[in-house]
């Protein structure tokens, strides 16, 4: 049975000592002997440091050219990503999709290159908000899945990875999680105010103790003489 599979993306993030320093301290948990694969999808520049740092983890590239090589400017084709020593490559992102015109045309001629050259692909699929307020998301799923496939051969299909991921949910979460951090830092601050009031209160207790102590002495003293 295959194992499951968890790769971080790391998209336009970590400098080359970021990445080194990433992987070096994941895996020092990290075993081989895991119930599921692990891995990170790193931006073109970190793949070096990572895939010579990795060990139990798999190293991903975020994209590829399917040309093996020609006037693209800006682009990495998979020869150049094999040559690095990565083994598996994210294609049809919805960000690459959404902002550089990624179709299930392009990205069925990248899993087809990458396959040739026995890089897993790891196929990115999810429907928009309009889409699944609209009923459409099997459609678009569908659509999806056969147009990046197209053409591939079963045992071909077998080894990819599909990575189902609504674009919606993603923009609802980074949503909650930015109120939980603001939730988060207003309910720490309020602890923190809290707790001053708090002892704030207990040092006016204890004062005010003392003096009602004080004044009990007093009041005996005054009895006694």
């Amino acid at each position: 049975m295959r194992k499951p599979i968890i790769v971080g993306n790391w998209k336009m993030n970590k400098l080359r000592g970021d990445a080194k320093e990433f992987v070096c301290a994941i895996e020092e948990y990290l075993t081989g002997e895991e119930a599921s694969t692990y891995g990170i999808a790193a931006p073109f520049t970190c793949l070096v440091e990572c895939v010579d740092n990795a060990k139990n983890l798999v190293v991903a590239a975020q994209n590829c050219h399917w040309k093996e090589s020609g006037a693209f400017t800006g682009e990495v084709s998979v020869e150049m990503l094999e040559d690095v020593g990565v083994t598996y490559c994210v294609i049809g992102h919805s960000e690459r999709r959404s902002m550089f015109g990624d179709t299930d045309e392009t990205v069925n001629l990248k899993a087809s290159k990458l396959l040739d050259e026995n890089i897993i692909p790891i196929l990115c699929i999810g429907e928009t908000e309009a889409q699944y307020d609209a009923g459409e998301t099997e459609k678009v799923i569908r659509e999806q899945i056969s147009g990046s496939m197209k053409g591939l051969c079963p045992h071909c299909v077998g080894k990819m990875v599909v990575a189902y991921e609504p674009i919606w949910v993603r923009v609802l979460l980074r949503k909650l999680l930015k109120t939980a951090v603001i939730s988060f830092v207003i309910r720490s601050e309020l602890c923190l105010v809290m707790k001053l009031l708090i002892k704030f209160v207990s040092n006016m207790v204890e004062v005010l103790n003392q003096k009602i102590l004080k004044n009990i002495w007093l009041v005996k003293i005054s009895m006694v003489l």
